[in-house]
């Protein structure tokens, strides 16, 4: 089996950016707590809830994605 070589996408981020990455990922904590506190409310719409989790999720990797700049796709 061949073996493939891992090529990193990763630069050196600034302290602005390391900062910022920071800041993302403690907000997307909050977030996906407040989430799962409207989770245990009965009359909240699951289906509607995943949807709006899901995409969140997709907007902060999009936000972590537009500091660190990765050079691979």
């Amino acid at each position: 089996m061949p073996v493939i070589k891992a090529q990193s996408s990763h630069r050196q981020l600034t302290d602005a950016e390391l900062a910022a990455m920071e800041e993302l990922t403690d907000l997307g904590s909050l977030v996906g707590d407040y989430l799962d506190g409207l989770a245990e409310n009965p009359d909240i719409d699951p289906r509607w809830l995943a949807i709006a989790r899901t995409n969140l999720q997709q907007g902060f990797m999009a936000a972590k994605r537009a500091v660190a700049k990765p050079a691979a796709f």
